[in-house]
């Protein structure tokens, strides 16, 4: 093909959108981490398994429940819009021109109404006997004929909303006996990551598992270059995937596990997140966090949230 023709295409490509995949490399583990008696220590303290429990008054979640329902923004009628315009064709391909007609019409609901508590139910898990008591207790059920779909939808969310934040508030770890992650998934867990996303670790002692590290963030890009030349860090490891926290929001991955030499060792793991403010961040984001903190709780381990490197090396 012609070399003009193809300059001219890749003048239409998103920048970024094709990568190189020679720029990848291999994340390796270095097996002389072993020698590091502050890794076993850590690692003994962090790899132990738990499972979680829950306990909450129905009481409880139907008043948390009905308080968001009863403030839910206002359902409203389904309504179609229709608008025309005119196609411009240019040399990039087709691109919306004037519009010329723009009308919208109101749906007015004529169809028999759907299995409210079937649907809730379902999505819920909760009793019909709690969903009716929600549901009454709302005042909201005259919204339910006007857009039946939206309606049941944003409940539904709102009830689990409720039921989430009762489950993290009461929810309690402990230690499964005799389970543990082992070490030797350090060894067999090995990627290919764009070097766009790795640091290369510099340090070479026995203070860190890999060659690479990967980041999700310049929060964690910055941590790991502070962690990997600071030498009051004895051992520090980004924790792989594998690495998880069963919550009932799904699995959370911790970022960091650390030891830190001054006075005394500190064996920490820590979360890297670019703010401190729980209303910046994802509600679910929190709950899970919430959870981490609760279940290394439960293993006698310092952890915590942070922005940066100061916060992650304090106790």
């Amino acid at each position: 093909m012609d070399e003009a023709v193809i300059g001219r295409m890749r003048r239409f490509l998103p920048r970024d959108f094709v990568r190189n995949n020679k720029d990848r490399e291999k994340v390796s583990y270095m097996k002389r981490v072993e020698l590091n008696p502050d890794f076993k220590v850590l690692w003994d303290k962090i790899s132990q398994k738990t499972r979680y429990s829950v306990e909450f008054q129905t009481a409880e979640l139907v008043q948390r429940a009905v308080a968001k329902i009863s403030a839910m923004a206002e359902i409203k009628k389904v309504r179609i819009e229709i608008t025309k315009r005119d196609l411009d064709v240019k040399e990039s391909g087709l691109e919306g021109g004037q519009i010329t007609l723009n009308r919208t019409y109101t749906i007015t609901n004529k169809r028999p109404l759907p299995d409210i508590l079937a649907f809730l139910q379902r999505e819920t898990e909760l009793t019909r006997g709690t969903l009716v008591e929600i549901l009454e207790k709302s005042a909201r059920l005259a919204d339910f004929s006007t857009n039946p779909v939206v309606f049941m939808t944003e409940v539904a969310k709102l009830m689990n909303r409720a039921l989430h934040e009762l489950i993290i508030d009461g929810i309690k770890y402990e230690p499964i006996a005799g389970q543990f992650y082992e070490m030797r998934l350090f060894e067999e867990t090995e990627v290919k990551e764009y070097l766009t996303r790795m640091y290369r670790v510099r340090s070479k002692d026995t203070r860190t598992p890999y060659n690479y590290i990967v980041y999700d963030s310049g929060v964690e890009h910055e941590v790991a270059k502070r962690l990997d030349t600071d030498e009051r860090v004895k051992f520090f490891c980004k924790l792989p995937r594998w690495f998880k926290v069963t919550t009932p929001l799904g699995d959370y991955h911790p970022d960091w596990a650390v030891v830190v030499e001054e006075e005394e060792k500190l064996y920490l793991v820590r979360e890297t997140k670019s703010t401190l403010d729980r209303d910046k961040r994802r509600e679910s984001e929190n709950k899970k966090v919430d959870c981490g903190k609760a279940h290394f709780s439960a293993l006698g381990v310092n952890f915590k949230d942070v922005t940066d490197i100061h916060g992650l090396l304090q106790p």
